[in-house]
């Protein structure tokens, strides 16, 4: 029957059970389990399906086998859960839930204070300790902190949000998997007439998402320049091996 077949497929001992077939299979238990009444069994798979990336709630609204759970406290529970979900998954690009989850950790272990933000001392802190690529790049480029925190702090009330920390790394992020904009910098305050540097200038490295996880152990030497795309947007500068900026490294 639908069941056993499907129970056959989360436990393949030939090929590891993706999270698609996962997903796939527990969703024909649920629908199984609903038209022979099990609801509570129905409701427990359904609940599998969703951990396993299962994201289509008018498809659990239009599906008749699972008519009987409507009234379901549960199944009432998991139809806004799963439009929250998408609506996360537009917000934030595709990023995976466990990398937005990462960056949550990370703002809330910084946000030393417990406030809610994030204050210039607590970036400069998160900068060089942080064992984030990004973070670990960006403490590297000795681009200055307050360049940094401009970024960040889109909406210039001079505080850095979890919203506004997000959509930063979620930018640095993508913008690493596309070609890089054409490259502008400025002196800090100034920008000359070609707002460009010697064409010696190469293009930053892209951030890597195996990049080594490690940090800074002494911050970023004050530089007067920062590095700014065609759109505005901060962007680090190439790194050379014998930068002066280049202090000792820990691992976090």
């Amino acid at each position: 029957d639908i069941i056993t077949y499907a129970r056959s497929m989360l436990q393949d001992e030939h090929d590891p059970v993706t999270p698609e077939v996962a997903q796939e299979a527990h969703y024909s238990i649920a629908c199984a389990h609903a038209r022979q009444g099990h609801a509570e069994q129905a409701i427990i798979h359904l609940c599998s399906a969703q951990q396993n990336g299962f994201c289509y709630p008018d498809q659990l609204s239009l599906e008749r086998s699972l008519a009987c759970l409507h009234s379901h406290p549960d199944f009432i529970q998991l139809l806004p859960e799963m439009n929250e979900q998408i609506a996360l998954n537009e917000r934030w690009r595709g990023v995976s839930p466990a990398l937005v989850d990462e960056w949550t950790r990370q703002f809330n272990l910084y946000d030393t204070d417990g406030n809610g933000y994030i204050d210039r001392d607590e970036l400069a802190v998160l900068v060089r300790r942080c064992h984030d690529p990004i973070m670990v790049q960006l403490a590297a480029s000795c681009i200055p902190i307050e360049a940094i925190f401009r970024q960040l702090d889109t909406d210039g009330n001079g505080k850095i949000s979890l919203d506004e920390y997000l959509n930063f790394m979620t930018d640095r992020t993508t913008s690493s998997a596309t070609s890089a904009s054409p490259m502008m910098a400025m002196t800090e305050g100034q920008n000359n007439d070609a707002g460009l540097l010697s064409s010696s200038m190469s293009t930053p490295t892209s951030i890597t998402a195996d990049a080594t996880r490690m940090t800074m152990d002494a911050p970023p030497s004050p530089i007067h320049q920062q590095y700014i795309d065609a759109q505005g947007n901060l962007i680090m500068p190439p790194q050379e091996s014998d930068s002066p900026c280049h202090g000792g490294i820990e691992v976090c």
